[in-house]
């Protein structure tokens, strides 16, 4: 029996492709604007991410309980932080 828990390092998960998509589309986004979002479970966290970059959210906050989620999801933070700051 292993004792790592992958879940959410697993894959990309097609529903959190599809509320990223729906909720960054003009419609989705109207709902977003001026708001401040958390990803609960957030896995890799793309929807989370793509809300940060598009810069539609008053704030974005991304959780996930397993331990390496998190690690994964600070280092895609960190690494598009440095891609921000290089294009602004």
């Amino acid at each position: 029996e292993s004792k790592v828990d992958n879940t959410g390092n697993v894959c990309l998960w097609p529903s959190e492709e599809v509320m990223a998509y729906h909720l960054l589309s003009e419609q989705g986004g109207a709902n977003l604007r001026g708001k401040n979002v958390v990803e609960l479970g957030a896995g890799v966290g793309l929807a989370g991410v793509a809300f940060a970059a598009a810069g539609v959210c008053n704030s974005v906050l991304v959780t996930d309980g397993n331990a390496t989620c998190t690690k994964s999801l600070q280092a895609t933070l960190d690494a598009n932080a440095k891609w921000e700051a290089a294009e602004g």
